[in-house]
């Protein structure tokens, strides 16, 4: 750890019943814990105990000057280690493919359309997108008409999330991680990693080819496609996540 990566105390929500299985949820940029509620309350049904933090700058976490990769894990290291399962969205995701780099962090990976690599020619356009979600902040309506397939719930609490993040947020996570190239992360993944892409119609943020190469070279790596689903996947279709969460996971019932 730097002096950079000085960790802040992340606030958190949680689900169920301490003493069973712990999963732990991390959202993605301008977004927040409580974003999480139907995986969260899903998990939570199957017998897991869920945790879910607010991300430095997201939710009610402190913000700070530092919004390098090394500074959100080091947050994330003070929850503990041991998780039975960790599944991250978006930037969520490329930070727990690095914590589950050390193999007393998780049993068990699942990242939902992960940012692993941002193209040089296209690192100007996502950052402009990325911020035009600050936009819609505060405004539930703007995020329902924007994204007509999400619960009117998940537009309500994305709205509210991107108002408690902002521009600075957005800028330095991107631009302070540049050239976004992560996907050695992947590479010596010891731990069942389950990863569901968005349908490249769609705009997903990780790429299927390479995806399946990197499936090819690591057995413990599984990736799949979901059509007809967007970049917000557990937003999208949260049955199909729980479906590949609590597979073979026998207190599962729908």
């Amino acid at each position: 750890m730097t002096d950079y990566d000085r960790p802040v105390a992340l606030p958190t929500l949680h689900w169920g019943v301490r003493g069973r299985q712990r999963a732990l949820l991390l959202h993605g940029l301008t977004s927040s814990a409580a974003t999480w509620w139907r995986i969260a309350d899903g998990l939570a049904g199957a017998g897991f105990h869920v945790t879910a933090p607010d991300l430095r700058g997201h939710g009610g976490a402190p913000h700070t000057t530092d919004y390098r990769l090394s500074g959100y894990a080091a947050d994330l290291w003070e929850l503990g280690g041991g998780w039975d399962l960790v599944v991250g969205h978006s930037l969520g995701g490329t930070l727990a493919a690095l914590v589950a780099g050390d193999p007393a962090f998780t049993k068990r990976l699942a990242l939902l359309d992960p940012v692993f690599m941002i193209p040089e020619d296209r690192f100007d356009a996502l950052l402009t997108d990325q911020l035009g979600e600050l936009d819609d902040a505060g405004d539930a309506d703007a995020v329902a008409a924007r994204n007509p397939a999400w619960h009117p719930h998940d537009a309500a609490l994305k709205a509210r999330a991107a108002a408690q993040t902002g521009r600075y947020v957005v800028e330095r996570t991107l631009e302070d991680n540049r050239p976004w190239w992560y996907l050695d992360l992947l590479g010596d993944v010891r731990i069942t990693t389950d990863i569901l892409g968005a349908d490249p119609a769609l705009g997903t943020l990780f790429d299927p080819t390479i995806g399946d190469e990197i499936a090819r070279r690591n057995v413990r790596i599984t990736t799949r496609v979901l059509r007809g689903v967007g970049h917000s996947i557990q937003r999208e279709a949260p049955g199909a996540v729980l479906d590949v969460l609590l597979a073979n996971h026998v207190s599962y019932r729908r």
